[in-house]
């Protein structure tokens, strides 16, 4: 994947003590995310994401300095404490700037642009991700970390950087607009690739091109720029469905050194279960200690995906102790999952995870303890899994034949006795579905009812608060008992999917059913005229685009949409799978490598994916979903003399319920009425103003064409005789859009 970004440390959130009853709260006060609530004391006047932040911006001609983060992140902490604690880092931003606060667990629509935004403007990234946008949005500087001073770190310090900015702004705004503008521009051309025909295996063909030579032989995985080593699920999954479509000894072996590494790694926590969310080494030994939900149960089906798929009792167990983790540390008590641990506590990051040898010694004796040294070692104070160093001839770490791979209880005990990692209790829906699905699908190799218990409890819950019957819609995440933020199509789709297990698992039909209505409401809401799905309904007016443009550390969206819709079935939510395919294959196709989600839900369900982009096909769409425009939209029109001219007075009547498109068109995506005319140059057309309307599919508000409605061309004199005109045109209602048409105009 493209961008495989994280924290470069994490230390405690101390997310319970997040309460504002400091003196002055600044306007995060409220906020109903652990992160945001982090900052609610700061001297820094931080504004939420919002349309009226935007507003003040754009009112009092200031730059906005948006910061994205999230509750674990080790330098969002430390961001924290050094710089927006600082009072003069706090003048300079309240004076000359709007500061926006994210975090990126409520927004990961708005991570992915910014963060898109700041590897063009930077070439890198990460956590707290700070950009500087003017009061358009465009970006013109970003970064991730800042010192307060200069030389730190070696990078520029945020106190001099501000100055510079606002000195910059006021004397070179033009050039820094200009900057914005050529920076969302390429912006935009990676989200919106020329459409291509889609072309699965070809982009199986590319993908692997582009990922074989990256996997590490030597200690497994992928190789990466640095030291550093990402889990991944979802590419090694693809490699494993590959395998199992087309049999391939390299990819197999690749599988399994991969699972094998991280199963006796230091990422792997061999006392409570789980996985920590990566290493700093290549050997996956030395971890950062914070444990999320979309790893571990992304993780949790792949082992036990494995265990089906080779019977190796190692993935087995690794998958139950994943299982455990979830069920233990990150299970609301009412049902649902919490969104991540933190990476320490009382101050000091790996606590309580790291064990001195002498401290083991000292809990197990030394009989047992030396039991537990022929299994593990600890490196360089966590332990992992021993080697065998006679069997690395080919450069791959091999474990030792014969150990159990399990830690003393007692080692636990003691653990769980010092203090605990503070949890982020967001319930986020996406995340929550991607457990639900694992717990489900895993359920039945695994033997573990309890998993399909706890999986059904999840969904119930969600449902019956998350989902709003009467609007057909979905919230984003659970916060302390209420539905919060509007569902994004990652929330609708995950959670889909995660119904579809249950259904599979033998839960009941109404899983099938409520995944049914979750998917009709994405269409509805999220599917744009061109068939693509946007990542959310975002109110603002952004100069990008909203959409997903490749699998990030979980299965996009799209991806996960496309899953469900194939796995459901029937005609009308395969095409619509065909339709997103279709409009987003020309990005797919430049990237491949970059969808490894997509490319294993396309090769698990290759016969469905051809009937999907058969469908997708404009004469079969017609028949398969909605009528053509032609039977909502009626085109008349009359031929007037006038002064020196001739006046072509074009009708339209349009069917009540329904609209068509203003010219010009409020997005680029949206296909306006424009009048089609051959034989003769018209002098000018006049288009009416449309009328504002809110659409499920759109952005925001876009204008329309209601009723009756009249467009004018004025043309030379004796052009009647050889003029002909046409009318290309697509009428929407609330809901959906149907199939462009082109009308021959009538003229008398």
């Amino acid at each position: 994947m493209r961008v495989l970004l994280a924290c470069l440390g994490l230390i405690p959130a101390l997310l319970a003590a997040a309460e504002t009853d400091c003196a002055r709260p600044n306007r995060l006060t409220d906020a109903g995310s652990p992160y945001l609530l982090q900052h609610a004391c700061n001297p820094v006047d931080w504004h939420p994401w919002s349309v009226e932040a935007i507003e003040k911006a754009r009112r009092e001609g200031k730059p906005i300095f948006v910061s994205v983060g999230y509750s674990t992140c080790y330098w969002c902490h430390v961001a924290n404490r050094t710089l927006f604690e600082n009072p003069a880092v706090a003048a300079l931003l309240n004076a000359h700037f709007i500061a926006i606060k994210i975090d990126r667990e409520q927004r990961p629509d708005l991570d992915r642009l910014f963060m898109a935004a700041t590897l063009v403007l930077a070439g890198s990234g990460g956590w707290p991700n700070n950009l500087f946008l003017t009061p358009e949005l465009e970006p013109f500087f970003a970064g991730s970390y800042f010192p307060p001073h200069d030389d730190e770190y070696g990078r520029i310090g945020l106190l001099t950087l501000l100055g510079r900015i606002r000195d910059d702004w006021r004397e070179r705004r033009v050039q820094i607009v200009e900057h914005g503008k050529r920076v969302s521009a390429r912006l935009r051309d990676q989200v919106r690739a020329a459409a291509g025909e889609p072309k699965p295996d070809e982009w199986r063909r590319e993908a692997l091109a582009r990922i074989v030579p990256r996997l590490d032989r030597a200690h497994g995985g992928m190789r990466t720029a640095g030291e550093s080593k990402f889990p991944q699920p979802a590419l090694v999954d693809y490699l494993l469905a590959e395998h199992a479509a087309r049999p391939n000894a390299g990819l197999r072996e690749a599988v399994a050194q991969a699972l094998g590494a991280m199963a006796s790694g230091g990422i792997h926590d061999h006392l409570g279960g789980g996985f920590h969310r990566y290493t700093v080494d290549r050997r996956w030994s030395v971890p950062h200690f914070e444990k999320m939900l979309y790893d571990n149960a992304q993780l949790l089906a792949l082992y036990a995906r494995a265990w089906q798929a080779t019977g190796k009792a190692a993935w087995r167990e690794t998958a139950r102790g994943t299982a455990l983790f979830l069920l233990r540390d990150l299970q609301a008590p009412e049902g649902g999952f919490y969104t991540a641990l933190d990476s320490g506590a009382g101050g000091e990051e790996g606590r309580p995870y790291v064990w001195p040898r002498e401290e083991i010694v000292a809990a197990l004796g030394s009989r047992e303890a030396a039991r537990f040294f022929e299994s593990f070692e600890i490196v360089p104070a966590v332990p992992r899994e021993t080697t065998d160093p006679l069997a690395d001839e080919a450069g791959v770490l091999r474990l030792r034949e014969g150990k159990t791979g399990k830690a003393p209880p007692r080692l636990l005990e003691i653990r769980r006795a010092r203090p605990q990692p503070a949890r982020d209790e967001k319930q986020v829906l996406a995340l929550n579905g991607l457990a639900i699905a694992a717990l489900a699908q895993s359920a039945g190799p695994l033997a573990a009812p309890a998993q399909l218990e706890a999986a059904r409890r999840a969904g119930e819950r969600l449902w019956t608060i998350a989902w709003n019957a009467g609007e057909g819609r979905l919230a984003h995440e659970l916060y302390r008992g209420r539905p919060q933020g509007d569902g994004l199509l990652e929330d609708y789709a995950h959670l889909a999917r995660g119904f579809l297990a249950l259904h599979e698992a033998g839960a009941g039909a109404q899983w099938r059913d409520r995944a049914g209505l979750l998917m009709s409401a994405t269409l509805k809401r999220l599917q744009r005229p061109d068939g693509r799905l946007a990542a959310s309904n975002e109110s603002a007016r952004l100069p990008i685009p909203l959409d997903d443009v490749e699998d990030y550390v979980y299965p996009s969206g799209t991806s996960a949409a496309i899953e469900v819709m194939l796995r459901l079935g029937g005609d009308v939510f395969l095409a619509a799978a065909g339709r997103a395919l279709a409009a987003a294959g020309g990005q797919i196709g430049a990237a491949p490598g970059s969808w490894p989600a997509l490319l294993a839900v396309l090769t698990r369900e290759e016969g469905r994916a051809r009937r999907a982009l058969a469908l997708a096909q404009p004469a079969a769409a017609e028949k398969v979903s909605l009528p053509d425009t032609a039977k909502r939209v009626a085109v008349s029109a009359r031929l007037l003399p006038a002064a020196g001219a001739v006046l072509l007075e074009l009708t339209l009547r349009i069917e009540p319920g329904w609209h068509v498109n203003a010219n010009p068109a409020s997005f680029d995506y949206l296909v306006p009425a424009r009048l089609l005319i051959d034989g003769a140059v018209p002098r000018r057309i006049v288009y009416p103003p449309g009328r504002p309307f809110r659409a499920g599919f759109a952005p925001e508000t876009i204008q329309v064409y209601e009723g009756r409605v009249t467009i004018l061309a004025e043309f030379p004199p004796g052009a009647a005789d050889r003029l002909r005109a046409r009318l290309a045109v697509q009428a929407c209602n609330e809901e959906v859009c149907l199939v462009p048409a082109t009308l021959e105009v009538p003229l008398r």
